[in-house]
């Protein structure tokens, strides 16, 4: 799946900012998308994309509200074939899986954008040791980093685990401050 970006109709803002709106119409979300529907049969978001001077309010064309599908995930370390892009393939069958060796494990979902995200809903492996899961953190941040930056949650070793709300960001990460190997199934972003 391919997603767009535009900068038509970009409005530059110092001191980033997405706008709170109503999100009753789930296909045009933001001040943009809602005056101009520019992207057809596509789900027109607000963003923020970085340039040098900071921030610009522009907006992107995604196939489907869940950023993931388009996203870029890693691993700070990668256990045989379990790797990243595995948690956001739609199967939660299929796993990313860190490597040993390590004190900190991390999983991290670039969305090439700052989103506003509504949701986030995060899959656990059940069938081999599921607590692996607990106690991670759940962190969402506009930079690209997970130190001294505040978790939205987290995490136990329930199946699944849904976080709603206002989170502004362009970057998710799980992380595991432990030497025990991190594992995720399936994580889904809704903006």
């Amino acid at each position: 799946m391919s997603s767009e970006s535009n900068s038509s109709n970009s409005i530059t803002d110092s001191q980033w900012q997405v706008l709170t709106t109503d999100v009753t119409n789930n296909k045009n979300i933001g001040s943009i998308c809602e005056s101009n529907t520019p992207c057809s049969h596509l789900y027109c978001r607000d963003v923020c994309l970085t340039d040098n001077q900071g921030f610009v309010h522009n907006y992107t064309c995604i196939e489907s509200n869940d950023a993931s599908r388009s996203a870029t995930a890693s691993l700070s370390s990668t256990w045989d074939t379990y790797e990243a892009r595995n948690a956001i393939d739609g199967s939660e069958t299929t796993y990313a899986v860190t490597a040993d060796s390590l004190t900190t494990h991390w999983f991290k979902l670039d969305l090439s954008c700052v989103y506003q995200i509504i949701q986030i809903v995060v899959y656990n492996r059940t069938a081999f040791r599921p607590v692996r899961m607990m106690g991670n953190k759940l962190i969402v941040n506009v930079y690209d980093q997970y130190i001294n930056v505040p978790e939205i949650a987290v995490l136990t070793s329930a199946s699944k685990q849904t976080f709603t709300g206002s989170f502004i960001g362009r970057y998710i990460f799980i992380v595991k401050d432990s030497s025990e190997l991190l594992q995720v199934a399936e994580i889904n972003v809704y903006v």
